[in-house]
Formats: C-alpha cells, structure tokens, sequence
C-alpha cells in the first residue's frame, strides 16, 4: 500500500491526473525501493514539479513517453545519481536542457528517438562517460557539435539514422575508440571527410546508405581491421577507388545497390576476400571483370538487363550454386532463355 501511495503522489508531481490506465504506468520495486519507471502517458510539461523523483535516488531505469511538447525541466534528473538507463522517445522535444544529464555519471544506454530535434548542447553528454548506446534517430537534426561526443569513450552503438543532418566534422566521431555500431543512414550527407572514421579501431558496421554522396573518401575505411559490414546503398555512386576496401580482411556483406555503377567496382573483387553477401542490385552494369569477387551470396536484381549472353554465361558459371543469384535469374525470363542456349544449367524450382 505504502509503494502505490508513493507512485500516486509521484504521478501527480508527474502531471498526471486520474483516471489513467494501469498499462500507462509500470514500476519495479527492490527492497522497497523504486527502481524503474515507465510512464507511457501524456504529461503537460509545464505542470511537473520541481524535481519530482528526488526521493527515489535508487531509481535506475526510467521510461518517459507520450507526446511531451519542446522540452524537459533542467532538474527532471538531478541527484539521480544511479540511473542506468532513460528512454526519452516519441515525444514533441524541440531541445533539451544542456544539464538535463548533469548527475548521470552511471548512464549506459539513452535513447531520445522519434522527438524533433533541431539541435543539440554542446556539452550534453559531458558527465556521462560509461554510455554504451546512444539513439537519436528520427529526429531534426541538421549539425551536430565538434565535440558532442567526445567524452564518451565508451561507446558501442550510435544510432543517427532518419535525420537532417548535412555534414559532419572531421573529428566527430574521433573519441570513440569502442564504438561498435554507426547508423548515419537516410541523412542528407552530401561529403564525407576522408578521416572521419580515424580510430575506430573497433567499429564493425557503418550503414551510410540513403545520403546525397556522390564519392566515399579513398580512405575513409582505412585501418578499420575489424569492420564487418558497409552499406553504401541508394547513394549516387558511379564509382569506387581501388583502395577503398584495401585489407579489410574481417569485412563479409558490402551493399552497393541502387547506385549508378556500370561495371563492379574492382575494390570489391580482392582474391583473399571470400564475402558472405553482396548486394550490387539494381546498378547499370554493362560490362563484367575479368574475376568476380568471391560471396557466398550474390544479389544482382535489377542488374542484369544491359548485360549481354556472354557476360550472363560468366556469372553463372561462378554463382550456379547460389541461391540468391539463381532467383535474380529466374524473375527475369528473356535473361534465363538466353543463359540457356549458352549452358546446361538445371534450376531448382522454387516450389520444392
């Protein structure tokens, strides 16, 4: 009785007025102590009081969803010093008070997702050096601070996608030397700077499609031994340099479809490279190497129409036993009848 009085007044401080539903509001309680909260409810900003979780300084995850409009109170968190964990997501904030995370010295995971952001302090995240994932997709942003994150050594995942964002500084991302994850997809990137990814020693996959780029940095990717998967689709790409994947020797999928390539960038095609998945659909190809890279899966939709018997025969010669091309093979009829009259090749119907 004494914890359900606790959260009743707590509501209160919180805007809310009953009647609310009980899936509006969820707590975990440990040893008589709160510490979780997730409101999922809409609260009138300008009512919340002064402070209102100061007496749950246990509290270490908080959950805080619901249409709030433009901001938070500066002192929302203040002496939360525990806190492990805020989602702040699908609410209206326009900006956010410089010190809102002041007291978070224990933070590791954020996510302020689905807001409208225009922008950000510069020192936002100063106190907040144990953070393990950061989400800020689905916002406004369009420039983002030098140093936004540059006290965050610790960062694994850093989640940017469904933004505004036009440019980015040469030492944005410079700090994170853990980081794991970077998602700057569906941006209006429109250049890169060549040492934008300086060490990140151990960044693993980069997702960059869907930008205005019209070239990727001949280094971009240099030195980055542990990545694993780039997504360089739906950009406006009609070439790569020889060096952009030189010796990344850990790297399985790349994805360059839907850009404006007419023969296969030869920085792909690398003898001791053996991918697990490219992606080089939907691309004018009209000319193939003389060696085709080395994958386990090849998808070539929508790449196949400007290729003449010859250059088809090839690629079935080297993929007959993947799957995924086969498939990109059948969905076009007129290119199957013309492979066939030029080898033997017996195609699994889909039906067994």
């Amino acid at each position: 009785m004494e914890e359900a009085e606790e959260i009743r007044i707590l509501l209160k401080k919180m805007g809310y007025e009953p009647p609310y539903q009980s899936t509006d509001v969820w707590t975990t309680f440990e040893h008589g102590k709160l510490v979780e909260l997730h409101l999922f409810s809409g609260i009138p900003v300008h009512s919340i009081d002064t402070n209102p979780l100061q007496q749950f300084p246990d509290l270490r995850k908080i959950t805080i969803k619901g249409d709030l409009e433009e901001t938070l109170p500066a002192d929302l968190f203040y002496e939360l010093y525990n806190l492990e964990e805020i989602t702040l997501s699908n609410n209206a904030f326009v900006r956010l008070p410089k010190s809102l995370f002041e007291d978070q010295v224990k933070l590791k995971i954020l996510k302020i997702n689905n807001n409208r952001l225009e922008k950000l302090p510069r020192q936002i995240f100063f106190h907040s050096p144990k953070l393990r994932v950061l989400e800020l997709w689905g916002n406004a942003l369009e420039r983002l601070p030098r140093k936004l994150f540059s006290r965050l050594e610790n960062l694994r995942t850093l989640s940017l996608y469904h933004n505004n964002i036009n440019g980015l500084a040469r030492i944005q991302f410079r700090n994170l030397q853990q980081l794991r994850y970077l998602d700057l997809s569906h941006n209006n990137i429109r250049r890169l700077q060549p040492r934008l990814f300086k060490n990140l020693d151990n960044l693993e996959e980069v997702q960059l499609q869907h930008n205005n780029l019209r070239r990727v940095p001949k280094i971009l990717f240099r030195n980055l031994n542990s990545l694993k998967q780039v997504r360089l689709d739906s950009l406006h790409l009609t070439k790569l340099h020889d060096q952009t994947f030189h010796e990344l020797t850990q790297l399985e999928r790349i994805s360059l479809a839907q850009n404006q390539f007419e023969e296969m960038p030869s920085t792909i095609i690398q003898p001791q490279r053996d991918l697990e998945r490219l992606d080089i659909g939907f691309n004018p190809l009209s000319s193939l190497p003389n060696i085709l890279p080395n994958a386990e899966r090849i998808n070539l939709d929508g790449a196949l129409e400007f290729l003449d018997p010859k250059d088809l025969h090839q690629l079935v010669l080297h993929y007959q036993h993947d799957h995924l091309f086969l498939k990109s093979l059948r969905d076009h009829p007129k290119l199957l009848e013309k492979t066939r009259a030029l080898i033997k090749l017996v195609l699994i119907d889909e039906s067994n």
